[in-house]
């Protein structure tokens, strides 16, 4: 069953319910990524849109979306539960299913609470003195990465790429989308 059944059946079952519980997102090749959400359609919704656009969060399903095509992935509601039930639900299928394209194999929780750690996590960073050995390890991990791309000089084959995936964009019509606002 293809994505494009499937979201037609998460919009019109239920009117504007809100399904609350575990979903996964099944790929051809077998593989799973499991998550949550109190709103599993926006949820969805938010998924196609950061992989459509190569922003997802699991680079590993951003490379499955050109693979394949997004309308290939499967997306399957495994249980619907109580919203204060979500994290025990989704780390009984962590276990269960033991999915590949997630990154952590617990259930963490929604997002402001990863933002908040990611917070506290900055707060102690900016507490640790900037010794030199500091600066030089930070100065060779940036030189040792690659140079970002606004740096880059506009060659022809750089602009006949970047032509191909505007117009890509155009087709599908996610231009003048920007991210988080239009979504």
């Amino acid at each position: 069953m293809g994505l494009s059944h499937q979201r037609d059946v998460l919009l019109h079952a239920g009117g504007e319910q809100m399904t609350c519980g575990i979903y996964k997102i099944m790929t051809p090749s077998g593989n799973c990524y499991v998550g949550s959400s109190h709103n599993i359609k926006i949820r969805w919704q938010n998924h196609v849109s950061c992989m459509k656009l190569q922003k997802h969060h699991c680079t590993a399903l951003n490379h499955v979306a050109l693979k394949y095509s997004i309308d290939e992935l499967e997306f399957i509601i495994l249980e619907e539960c109580a919203r204060d039930e979500l994290l025990i639900r989704e780390q009984y299928w962590f276990e269960k299913l033991n999915p590949v394209y997630n990154s952590c194999r617990t259930a963490t929780g929604p997002t402001e609470t990863n933002r908040k750690l990611a917070r506290e996590h900055i707060l102690r960073l900016n507490q640790i003195p900037w010794t030199q050995e500091r600066k030089d390890k930070a100065r060779k991990r940036l030189a040792a990465s690659e140079p970002w791309t606004k740096n880059k000089p506009w060659t022809p084959e750089r602009r006949a790429a970047q032509s191909l995936r505007m117009k890509k964009r155009h087709q599908d019509g996610t231009t003048g989308l920007r991210r988080g606002v239009d979504q």
